[in-house]
Formats: C-alpha cells, structure tokens, sequence
C-alpha cells in the first residue's frame, strides 16, 4: 500500500491534481500535501509550468469576445434590452 507522500507526488506529477483534489482523496490536509510537496525537487519547475498554462488560458479566455444570443419572443425579456443589456 502506498503511503500518502507517495500517492500526493504520483497524483500531482502524473495525474497533475490540484493540491486540493489530493488532499481530498488521501484524507490528508492542505497544508501538508502543499509542505511536502515543496520539499521535492521537481515542484518548482511543475508549479511554474502550470502558472504558464493558465496564464495562456485566461489570455485567451479574455481575447474571446461573449457572443450574442439571440432572443425568441417567448424566452425574451423585453427589461435587458431596455436597459441597454
């Protein structure tokens, strides 16, 4: 049976789980995933790429402009388009 360090490094590294989610599954605090996870050596290069990955995903989250829905005379609410919605 692994423990719960060697399950919060194979969950972060090859499943790449937030330290949330493999302190959910192994029942074992925040803090102490996050606490042991910094003391490998590989961490820092793995948190620094998932910062890069979700800085590129709001950029284009925000480059997206929202669409427009169109409204059918039963679905509409006639107040939105009043106020300017």
């Amino acid at each position: 049976m692994k423990t719960w360090q060697e399950l919060a490094k194979e969950y972060y590294f090859e499943s790449h789980l937030s330290i949330n989610d493999i302190a959910a599954l192994t029942g074992v605090s925040r803090q102490s995933i996050s606490g042991y996870l910094k003391t490998l050596p590989e961490f820092k290069k793995e948190k620094e790429k998932r910062k890069s990955e979700n800085q590129g995903r709001r950029k284009e989250y925000k480059r997206k402009e929202p669409g427009i829905q169109e409204c059918s005379t039963d679905t509409c609410d006639s107040r939105i388009h009043a106020a300017g919605a």
